[in-house]
């Protein structure tokens, strides 16, 4: 056989790391998808009454004694949020899909599933970071240490290029 007709066979197997970002991606899918329904299943909720939601939101509001917001705006607010709620609770479905088709195609090591897990993991380090801004420690340090490995692993390291080539 010529050295032009060998070609370089990909392994059989996925790296155990590859396996590990592959079920991240399924957890991460979960929780959006989990959450995604709460948030419209809620709003639908708080649209039928909203007496409730303006008791709990003015209840919160005792906590934040520089608010300005009048306790006749109360339920003005609530339905806003209610509202929107459904619109950012579609976005969240739509990303738990996107993780699950990640998690196949990084299974069947799609390259753009590499690149597309990549940039989704540099807008997760960036949420982190803000995270971490808004006070959050624990949960932010946590989100950013599984992005940035995830990140690194798939851009800097030769088992996470070499099963995608």
């Amino acid at each position: 056989m010529k050295k032009s007709q060998v070609r370089k066979l990909k392994p059989t197997v996925s790296p155990s790391s590859i396996k590990a970002i592959i079920v991240i991606d399924c957890i991460i899918a979960l929780l959006l998808l989990l959450l995604g329904i709460s948030l419209i299943a809620s709003s639908i909720q708080i649209l039928k009454d909203p007496s409730q939601a303006t008791e709990q939101f003015l209840e919160a509001l005792k906590n934040y004694p520089s608010s300005n917001i009048a306790a006749e705006d109360a339920e003005s607010y609530v339905l806003m949020i209610a509202k929107v709620a459904p619109y950012f609770g579609a976005i969240l479905l739509i990303l738990a899909f996107t993780h699950v088709l990640l998690a196949i195609y990084l299974k069947r090591r799609k390259n753009w599933a590499r690149m597309t897990q990549i940039v989704l993991a540099i807008f997760a380090i960036i949420y982190s970071l803000l995270i971490i801004g808004s006070g959050n420690f624990v949960f932010g340090i946590l989100f950013l240490l599984i992005e940035g490995w995830i990140a690194s692993y798939l851009l800097f390291t030769p088992g996470g290029k070499d099963h995608f080539s």
